[in-house]
């Protein structure tokens, strides 16, 4: 008995110790400059995760324990306040307004930064550190999808090829649509439309866009609105694009220097299947020259070399041509009932696909030296990009970037800031598509006996006249002064090309003067 008595003596006298080793603070908490009271402030004790946050009239309640001796009152936008307890249950707390807070920041048309919130625009931002991680060769393709309202379609597949940019959708039938680039301050056109017999064969263009080193972009910024139309008027009317390069920081008188090479490589995401049983020809008969690819059946054919029609007093004789490895072609006797095979022995087949198309593959190196004191800072980088695409020869882009962006303060009142930025682009395009003689056209049209490497040579007609450098396709197996019809797409790749060299210099210089504090 007296046992469980001293138990519970010694029970009740352990919870009056914890019951008073805890206490309830409570208060109001208010703002300073206009005296009304803080909802949702964070009351946490200090090296604790012991707290509460005040509720809609701005008070709180808070069990602690007897080792409190901070509290810590805090809200965004407010200074936060680390409070002594003390012996107080009631702590009232005034918090200030913290006007050192940082604002998010935009660029406008003229290059001034103001805050976001008080911007007329929309803006959409992207850094360039996620532009540059977009692995793209050229600027617009590496913002794609990056930003809400923003339509970025590429002209086409060849390296460096040009990209269309809508914001917010098309304000015009019948015009650009495109908006007005701004690149620290300098108005830049991305037009990329095709000039003269360009247009005409179907070779696609560049925008001048496409010169920028991504590399060198710090931020990119698009506005829509009328505050984003202020300065440039109609230009502006589509919208603008803001591009903020890169610039020195201070370093403490340091030298960062920063390499970046990248490799990628590139393949056609889907090609069409083409049937390769069947040789040139219709109805089961092989007929060379035929426009159709449903002729004889190609593996019950005899295998071995082609029976050409050589003799000049021969029926059916056309002439030959002459290819530069020395060998020849003649004409080759049709298909009929008896056998729907003719003169054709040859159990060869071509992926015509292969024809046209390679692996891709471009190669990125990036170099930056940059740094700075309290009073200069400089930033200087070069950039190499070589890209050869996925069509076979020339289909090449190489842009080279030197940079240099520097600037000083003089004085108190005196600034002066230079960027200059020399391009160099030479690129080689093939002609995408032009009805007959586009070259995936004339690739999936070709019979798969037919070779299409034999492209060029030398024809001889019946009469002995000789026609040099004749194109031959499979529409014209001999290269006789007719015309093609259909064209040997690997005749358009070396023959129907464009080449262009952009040699660029652009510079911003920039001089500030502030006489006065305003």
């Amino acid at each position: 008995m007296i046992k469980n008595l001293l138990l519970i003596f010694l029970t009740f006298f352990s919870s009056q110790q914890i019951f008073a080793q805890n206490r309830t603070l409570s208060g109001t908490v208010t703002e300073n400059e206009t005296g009304s009271t803080l909802p949702g402030v964070s009351v946490i004790v200090k090296g604790t995760s012991i707290g509460t946050s005040t509720d809609v009239n701005g008070g709180y309640k808070l069990n602690v324990p007897a080792s409190a001796t901070v509290l810590v009152f805090s809200q965004i936008g407010m200074q936060p306040v680390e409070e002594p307890v003390n012996n107080r249950t009631i702590i009232n707390i005034l918090l200030r307004r913290d006007t050192r807070q940082l604002h998010e920041v935009v660029i406008n048309a003229i290059g001034v930064e103001e805050e976001k919130d008080k911007f007329a625009s929309s803006v959409s931002t992207v850094s360039g550190k996620n532009i540059a991680q977009s692995g793209e060769t050229s600027l617009l393709t590496g913002i794609s999808s990056k930003m809400s309202g923003v339509l970025i379609t590429r002209n086409g597949g060849d390296p460096g090829a040009g990209g269309y940019i809508q914001i917010r959708g098309q304000n015009t039938i019948n015009g650009n649509a495109q908006p007005l680039f701004i690149i620290d301050g300098m108005p830049v056109s991305n037009s990329s439309d095709n000039i003269g017999a360009a247009a005409a064969n179907g070779i696609i263009q560049q925008s001048r866009i496409n010169d920028i080193n991504p590399e060198d972009i710090e931020s990119l910024e698009v506005l829509k609105g009328a505050s984003a139309a202020a300065l440039w008027g109609t230009r502006a009317a589509n919208g603008v694009i803001i591009i903020k390069t890169k610039k020195g920081k201070n370093t403490d008188g340091k030298v960062n220097i920063t390499f970046k090479s990248t490799t990628s490589f590139d393949r056609v995401n889907k090609l069409p299947a083409l049937q390769s049983n069947y040789g040139q020809g219709s109805g089961g008969f092989y007929r060379q020259g035929d426009k159709l690819s449903f002729g004889d059946l190609i593996t019950a054919r005899s295998g071995g070399n082609d029976t050409y029609i050589t003799n000049p007093a021969a029926a059916g004789y056309q002439g030959y041509v002459t290819f530069p490895d020395g060998s020849a072609r003649y004409a080759i006797a049709s298909g009929n009932a008896l056998n729907p095979h003719g003169g054709k022995n040859s159990v060869n087949v071509y992926d015509h696909n292969k024809d046209v198309f390679q692996t891709g593959r471009f190669f990125d190196n990036n170099l930056t030296l940059s740094g700075g004191d309290d009073k200069s800072t400089f930033l200087v980088s070069y950039g190499n990009l070589t890209q050869n695409g996925v069509v076979k020869a020339f289909s090449r882009y190489v842009r080279n970037n030197a940079r240099v962006n520097a600037a000083t303060r003089f004085n108190s009142w005196l600034k002066a800031s230079a960027n200059v930025v020399y391009s160099k682009v030479n690129s080689m395009r093939t002609q995408e598509g032009d009805n007959v003689d586009g070259i995936l056209l004339g690739a999936t049209r070709s019979p798969s006996d037919f070779d299409n490497s034999y492209y060029t040579g030398n024809y001889t007609s019946t009469t002995g006249e000789v026609f040099n450098n004749a194109h031959v396709s499979y529409r014209n197996p001999l290269g006789k002064d007719l015309g093609t019809i259909y064209s040997n797409p690997i005749w358009n790749i070396y023959n129907n090309r464009n080449t262009s060299d952009v040699d660029r210099l652009t510079g911003v210089f920039e001089l500030n003067v502030t006489p006065l504090s305003w």
